[in-house]
């Protein structure tokens, strides 16, 4: 099977829609923007009224003050003060009135305009979203080929399939998740004999599910294959002067030289789990999609791959603190 024959292709259709939706999102984030400047227009007229009530009671502090001051001037000049007075006040109130009620409509207009907003971005967002069945369903095929290349008699399981996920975290994952698979069948499973030797079952089993977890989504790949085995995972590591003699490992330290460049406990280069390349590709280009990817494996039990990744990549929900 050729490279490009693996790889999942995706419709051209799909691709000018995700275009055009991420043009609509970049604009729709525009728009947020705009929104979060009016409520902070809104917070500011907020103040204007409050100095504008303050200004009327300094008036009414000044008139009461004018009025003490009649006593001692004549008509004219009593008739000019309280003229000049009753104008600024008049200003000074329809002021206030108008402030109150362009508050109040800037205020009612945002937060309908913020609810249109909401509902917008989860709609959008939800167009982007496709199920994993789009790639898990490849996967099987998959499965099948590598074990007929081994010799070895493996099936998937798979469960979760209908969890959603952002289209282009779909796409570039699929390969990563490919190269999982393969080395569950290649080094994860043993061979029939190996099998029968340890009292399990011919077939071998890989099963791959997803689920949810808040705004992430974790996809998981487990064999119930042999398990790693820490001695050949030090005796690896030392050929390539990863470790030295006296460096002491946990069996946790001796997983994480899974993801070193060029770590591999493959004897001879096979087609079936990446042709030498290693798990440090699929560590990189997962975490290029802000994922993460652990393993965890109990020798002549199996062993576990869990994928971490966010839901989307389109629109990231920040508080900046200053």
């Amino acid at each position: 099977m050729s490279a490009e024959a693996k790889k999942p292709r995706t419709d051209p259709t799909i691709r000018v829609n995700i275009e055009r939706i991420d043009k609509l999102l970049n604009l729709m984030g525009e728009v947020i923007v705009n929104q979060i400047d009016t409520e902070d227009q809104v917070r500011d007229l907020g103040g204007l009224k409050k100095r504008s009530r303050e200004m009327q009671a300094s008036f009414t502090d000044l008139v009461n003050q004018v009025e003490q001051l009649k006593q001692n001037s004549g008509p004219e000049q009593i008739a000019a003060i309280s003229e000049k007075l009753a104008g600024a006040e008049q200003i000074a109130g329809s002021l206030a009135e108008d402030l109150e009620v362009t508050a109040s409509q800037l205020k009612e207009n945002t937060s309908t305009r913020r609810l249109a907003l909401d509902e917008l971005q989860d709609r959008t967002l939800h167009v982007r979203m496709l199920p994993l069945s789009t790639i898990f369903d490849i996967y099987p095929r998959v499965v099948r080929d590598a074990s007929g290349v081994s010799g070895k008699n493996v099936h998937l399981h798979i469960s979760g399939e209908g969890t959603e996920l952002d289209k282009r975290i779909l796409e570039q994952v699929s390969d990563p998740l490919m190269h999982i698979i393969r080395n569950c069948v290649d080094h994860g499973i043993e061979s029939a004999a190996d099998r029968e030797a340890a009292g399990k079952s011919e077939q071998g089993n890989i099963h791959l599910s997803a689920g949810q977890k808040g705004d992430r989504v974790e996809i998981i790949v487990e064999d119930d294959g042999g398990g790693i085995n820490p001695g050949k995972v030090r005796k690896t590591a030392l050929a390539k002067g990863l470790i030295s003699e006296n460096d002491e490992l946990s069996f946790e330290d001796s997983l994480e030289l899974l993801f070193r460049p060029g770590f591999s406990t493959a004897q001879t280069v096979s087609s079936i789990s990446g042709r030498g390349v290693g798990l440090d590709v699929v560590k990189n280009n997962i975490e290029k999609l802000e994922g993460s990817v652990a393993v965890e494996s109990s020798l002549g039990m199996g062993t576990r791959f869990t994928v971490s990744l966010p839901v989307t990549l389109a629109v990231i929900s920040g508080l900046l603190v200053e």
